[in-house]
């Protein structure tokens, strides 16, 4: 998974500048620098629309676990931040449409499609040490909202039939959509200085996942 167009997480502080109060702390960080490789599990229901096409509506979950006190160098002087968030949680909902090639000697077929649907991101709170010299501070807040958007993508792979109607199928994907969605506005504590906090917002999500299944045809 990759988070694009990253924004900045910025802290407000009046002890700065009364007129200007706002500080770039740093950018908001890199999927894998928050999380571990994510998982996924799901299923089809497909209807064979003929002998090279199939449509299908799929349902699928999939979650990272947290990395602790991942760290981060701030644009504030000798300010370190450790980052602690939930664990990443995901469920997908899609229709599709595949088309099959005709299949070496009645066993493996390549396939081609693209599907459509939402993705629904699960909220995420995080923990947030900072450091600067001997002062430490650990602020909690939330970072994401929950958030429902539109999701698609393209998926290719290959059905190898192994017994009668029992098919093995490899497949990869790519998928897109909006990012989760940032809580904007935290009270946080000020013992730093920084009396707030605003996420920066992710402005889109890639995925790739790579999926092993059964598949039996009626």
């Amino acid at each position: 998974i990759t988070w694009r167009n990253r924004g900045e997480t910025l802290g407000v502080s009046c002890g700065v500048s009364a007129a200007n109060p706002v500080i770039a702390l740093f950018e908001t960080p890199k999927f894998n620098k928050l999380f571990k490789t994510p998982w996924i599990v799901g299923g089809q229901v497909g209807y064979h629309w003929s002998d090279n096409a199939r449509v299908y509506v799929e349902f699928n979950y999939s979650q990272a676990n947290r990395k602790s006190d991942a760290e981060f160098a701030t644009s504030v002087t000798g300010l370190n931040a450790f980052l602690t968030l939930d664990k990443y949680k995901v469920f997908d909902a899609y229709v599709g449409a595949r088309y099959y090639w005709d299949r070496w000697c009645d066993r493996v077929a390549f396939f081609l499609g693209g599907k459509v649907g939402i993705t629904h991101h699960k909220r995420q709170d995080v923990s947030l040490r900072a450091v600067l010299g001997q002062t430490t501070s650990t602020l909690n807040f939330r970072a994401f909202d929950s958030n429902t958007v539109v999701s698609g993508g393209a998926d290719f792979g290959l059905d190898f039939c192994f017994c009668g109607n029992w098919s093995f199928v490899i497949t990869g994907s790519v998928l897109a959509s909006c990012g989760p969605r940032a809580a904007r506005f935290h009270v946080a504590n000020p013992q730093l200085g920084i009396t707030d906090i605003i996420v920066g917002g992710i402005g889109s999500e890639l995925r790739f996942p790579v999926t092993a299944g059964v598949r039996y045809s009626f």
